[in-house]
């Protein structure tokens, strides 16, 4: 009883995001034609504490300890660049974060997913130059062709 209650009470609350998901600001946003080619990278902050970045709905989980799993398709500069590493390629955390949108490509079979992929791959034979004020800790998220897969 109280479990169908609640399942029609989130039913009437409208923009819920789905399970696993939050909003959440995002400083940046690399731009990929539709093969995974890098365009550039988009601030979207001004870098005021009052416009620390776009809201988005992007997948969420708390973490903690020292190996925390990464986010599928928007995550944390270490995580989507391995920034902070010498190499994306000496980066655990990266790693982690190409095998999981790799997975997620495989999957899903999704052209937008697969762009993101092949540009992790590059990224990873050879890393792109950033803007010196991006840091480990930006969210960081993707547009292929004008359209942020999610």
């Amino acid at each position: 009883m109280i479990l169908r209650r609640l399942v029609e009470f989130t039913d009437r609350i409208p923009d819920l995001p789905p399970s696993m998901y939050k909003p959440q600001r995002v400083k940046w946003q690399i731009e990929l034609d539709t093969d995974g080619n890098y365009l550039g990278i988009t601030p979207l902050s001004d870098g005021t504490k009052k416009n620390s970045g776009l809201e988005l709905i992007v997948p969420y989980r708390k973490r903690s300890g020292t190996n925390s799993p990464p986010l599928l398709l928007c995550d944390k500069a270490n995580y989507v660049l391995g920034l902070g590493a010498d190499s994306p390629s000496n980066s655990w955390q990266f790693k982690e974060f190409y095998k999981l949108v790799e997975d997620c490509a495989k999957e899903t079979q999704e052209h937008a997913v697969q762009a993101v992929c092949n540009f992790l791959h590059s990224h990873q034979l050879s890393p792109i130059k950033l803007k010196e004020y991006v840091t480990q800790e930006d969210l960081i998220c993707f547009r292929i062709n004008g359209v942020r897969p999610s």
